[in-house]
């Protein structure tokens, strides 16, 4: 009888230490490389659902070169999540790497959240993580170049989330795009329902680009719908002398986004290094040094925005950064934009308040002579800046103590 009585309790006791798990109960899931495993995205994938059964919880990938397959994906559209998504260093130091370097494979994400429009409730946080994926050098044989579907691939995306966070994290030869956070409740005017207060931070984002007629797509980071982001402290290169060829924009801000600051970065490679398209504005852009193209930053307010919308946008502040250009576009034969430091599509009162100030640019002779750049592009005259600085006689806009040399 006594016998029996302890089969019993043991049988209750593996009862209960394997119920399920409880939603707000804060789950930790450990994800330890092996080789045995050929694709880790359904390991992930499987550990992201429990997570989001449980509505909290972190999972920590210690040190290992992963292949991931497959994108792990989460469509959440009830319902809270606050997610950690972070990798645990070995003893020296080396933070674990999710790859897949397959260019016979068809691009894909690693990890995409997705939760309401209506009712954002998603907090993402990814850090500490490094991801390869299958790009590889432009030429007239590139597997991917030119098809449409293809640019949207996004190796980290957040959208409809009330805020995302990407920090220490390295993205490398990725065909798409590299970072994307926003909402699409509203592409046209609307404050309500963005992501708040996301940030990209310490983050190395390398070779990712992509190209399509249809929507020229391939951007470091982007952010749709997003108030107060930051940018900070990245290095957003697209080494042209690596990929041979241009992606589209470094960083983009748009579609209701607002009071951006992008702030210490370095950024190349990029058909315009900074996009503003369909903002409230109220940006910050400073201390940035911006190289291998031939825009730094391109503010493009041509929205069939409503007169009634006057005085609602905040001014764009651009002021102590850098850049140099070495005529790249010759040099690899991209049919980009124009030179200009900075340009904006056509003159709007969104732009009013717009700052230019104190922002000093190097051209390379050769490159200036190739491109048969004026000599006044490179003069300290205000009204030959002006001329350079291509504002297309926009009104209320101050130009200041910028220096080319």
């Amino acid at each position: 009888m006594k016998a029996i009585n302890w089969v019993r309790f043991i049988i209750s006791f593996i009862f209960l230490t394997q119920a399920p798990v409880s939603y707000g109960q804060n789950l930790v899931k450990m994800i330890t490389f092996s080789d045995t495993v050929k694709d880790y995205g359904p390991v992930l994938q499987k550990a992201v659902n429990e997570i989001a059964k449980a509505g909290k919880g972190t999972i920590k990938i210690k040190y290992g070169i992963y292949p991931v397959l497959t994108q792990v994906t989460l469509e959440k559209k009830t319902g809270s999540l606050d997610i950690v998504v972070t990798g645990v260093k070995n003893a020296k130091g080396k933070l674990p790497v999710l790859k897949d370097a397959d260019s016979t494979r068809v691009p894909h994400g690693f990890f995409q959240f997705h939760g309401n429009a209506a009712k954002p409730e998603l907090t993402i946080t990814i850090s500490n993580i490094e991801l390869v994926g299958n790009n590889i050098p432009y030429s007239p044989s590139h597997p991917f170049f030119g098809k449409p579907t293809l640019i949207y691939s996004h190796a980290l995306s957040g959208l409809n989330v009330r805020t995302m966070k990407v920090e220490n994290v390295t993205i490398r030869n990725f065909y798409g795009r590299g970072i994307m956070i926003g909402n699409y409740f509203n592409r046209k005017y609307d404050r309500r329902h963005r992501a708040e207060s996301p940030i990209v931070r310490n983050c190395k984002i390398l070779n990712v680009w992509g190209f399509s007629r249809k929507d020229d797509a391939g951007d470091g980071v982007e952010f749709i719908s997003a108030h107060k982001p930051v940018v900070e402290n990245n290095v957003i290169m697209n080494n042209l002398s690596d990929s041979k060829y241009m992606g589209r924009c470094g960083v983009v801000l748009e579609h209701n986004t607002e009071n951006a600051i992008i702030r210490n970065n370095v950024i190349g490679g990029y058909s315009r290094n900074i996009h503003v398209e369909c903002d409230w504005g109220g940006h910050l852009i400073e201390k940035n040094k911006f190289s291998q193209s031939s825009v730094a930053v391109q503010l493009s307010e041509d929205c069939a925005q409503s007169d009634t919308l006057k005085n609602h946008f905040g001014p764009i502040i651009i002021r102590n950064n850098t850049m140099a250009y070495n005529g790249e576009l010759l040099t690899y034969k991209i049919p980009r934009a124009k030179f200009a430091f900075v340009t904006i599509y056509k003159p709007s009162f969104m732009l009013d308040g717009l700052q230019i100030i104190n922002n000093k640019m190097t051209i390379v002779p050769e490159a200036s002579a190739k491109q048969a750049v004026s000599a006044n592009a490179r003069s300290n005259n205000e009204k030959d800046q002006k001329a350079y600085i291509d504002v297309k006689n926009q009104a209320k806009v101050t130009i200041k103590g910028n220096s080319f040399n």
